[in-house]
């Protein structure tokens, strides 16, 4: 598992507290969870994870998809509800994590540094073969 992008003390940014009161804080803590781990699928495409750091702007990609998918879990109609800006949102998140992978978006973000290749090194002459 990568880096926790978001936090459900992150969620109101997405969805008013109102709303985040019906959802169980075990499956808000999931939804984060999930919404990370999405995003990761994104960004493993150009950096080596886990990321180290990263900016408002993955916090707040992961804010909607988290909140997308805790009313999912906790059955919701967004229609009926007539409030389709959290659709929008997720939509507009896993849109912003393709031109990441793609390299058309940069977001601020610290990654790991690879690990670091061993390279066994190579004797040659341009003699012959001495049999030693």
């Amino acid at each position: 598992m990568g880096s926790l992008y978001c936090q459900p003390t992150d969620l109101p940014q997405g969805l008013n507290s109102v709303a985040l009161s019906t959802i169980p804080l075990t499956d808000q803590a999931a939804a984060c969870t999930t919404a990370s781990s999405m995003l990761d699928n994104f960004f493993r495409g150009r950096w080596p994870l886990p990321l180290l750091s990263w900016g408002p702007d993955v916090t707040i990609r992961a804010v909607h998809i988290a909140v997308k998918l805790a009313l999912d879990a906790r059955g919701s109609s967004l229609l009926a509800h007539g409030d389709d800006s959290i659709e929008r949102n997720y939509e507009a998140a896993v849109a912003w994590g393709v031109r990441v992978q793609k390299g058309t978006e940069h977001p601020d973000v610290t990654y790991s540094q690879p690990a670091t290749q061993f390279v066994i090194p190579r004797v040659s002459s341009p003699n012959k073969v001495r049999g030693w």
